[in-house]
């Protein structure tokens, strides 16, 4: 199939191909917190809060002016200030009409 992407905070993630998603809709992306991953292109966050927990550790991330919660199952050597990039399997993206807040897929 095609290449298909949505821009998030200027960075484009892969998306799975939905049927009926035309190029230039607005839509709200929704990831969950334990679904980011650490990646090489995607977007650009910086570490605000880490929070150990056991076997996870909660980062609390500002991505532009959006703050986002992650889940990661390592132990990361992480400080506040500190940049990542993250991005998600194309699978774990949700995405919903920005109008209408229906779930599209």
């Amino acid at each position: 199939g095609r290449g298909v992407f949505v821009d998030v905070q200027g960075a484009r993630l892969a998306i799975a191909d939905l049927e009926g998603l035309e190029d230039g809709r607005e839509v709200t992306v929704g990831i969950r917190p334990e679904n980011f991953e650490l990646a090489q292109s995607g977007l650009h966050a910086t570490v605000a809060v880490i929070e150990p927990t056991g076997a996870e550790t909660h980062l609390v991330l500002h991505v532009g002016k959006q703050e986002i919660t992650v889940v990661q199952r390592d132990r990361m050597d992480l400080k506040p200030g500190q940049s990542l990039i993250l991005s998600a399997q194309p699978d774990r993206l949700h995405l919903f009409d920005r109008k209408t807040g229906a779930r599209l897929g």
